[in-house]
């Protein structure tokens, strides 16, 4: 998925708010495996049940209706603070990507700064990224996994060790939302979160995990 996203900003290198791009130049993951730490995890639910009224003689009865899209991902991520600080790359990330999602749509707001992909521009980027060869088709949406943490056998709630768990791959994603919450140090708190909404088609187990189920 980066490597999508490192194209297209390559390809609106030359807009204006140099300043802004060369932050993000400088703070975007360039890798295909990277990972990011949540404090928090809200999924949806993945199978919702509309009834539909139905009638029956001179009575009526809720009966299975149609299937509602799939709600959206929660996700708490931290944003990084340091004295040496030279940008977030989970903020440049979903900046780049949302940009690009809504590309050809314009900015948010008249003089914006947002990131503004033209959808020729997306075009050509999806090309020199691997994705649709000049089409500006649905590479937006990307699968990411979502891996959980699970208690070391013998640990104990005052001295908890976490390893790497099962997961979960959400399908088709796309970022609809994201922003910074509010930092509190009144108690000496360190830590600013980062929350973002992820739109998908689906939440399935990620099978990769399980060896008798790889491909």
């Amino acid at each position: 998925m980066p490597g999508y996203l490192t194209a297209a900003y390559n390809a609106e290198a030359g807009a204006n708010n140099a300043a802004m791009y060369q932050q993000i130049l400088g703070a975007l993951p360039t890798g295909d495996g990277v990972t990011f730490l949540a404090r928090t995890v809200q999924l949806p639910k993945r199978v919702l049940g509309v009834g539909q009224l139905v009638r029956r003689d001179n009575g009526a009865f809720e009966s299975p209706g149609y299937q509602p899209n799939v709600g959206r991902v929660e996700v708490t991520f931290i944003h990084e603070l340091a004295q040496t600080y030279n940008g977030s790359a989970i903020w440049a990330l979903l900046t780049v990507w949302r940009a690009f999602a809504k590309a050809g749509e314009g900015p948010d707001f008249p003089n914006s700064p947002d990131l503004q992909f033209g959808l020729s521009a997306a075009a050509t980027a999806y090309g020199a990224g691997g994705g649709l060869m000049g089409t500006a088709g649905s590479d937006y949406r990307q699968d990411f996994t979502l891996t959980l943490l699970t208690p070391v056998a013998g640990a104990t709630d005052a001295d908890t060790t976490l390893a790497q768990g099962p997961g979960y791959t959400v399908k088709n994603a796309w970022p609809a939302d994201f922003g910074l919450e509010q930092v509190n140090y009144d108690s000496g708190r360190t830590l600013l979160e980062l929350r973002a909404s992820f739109q998908c088609d689906d939440v399935v187990p990620d099978t990769t995990q399980i060896p008798n189920l790889q491909g």
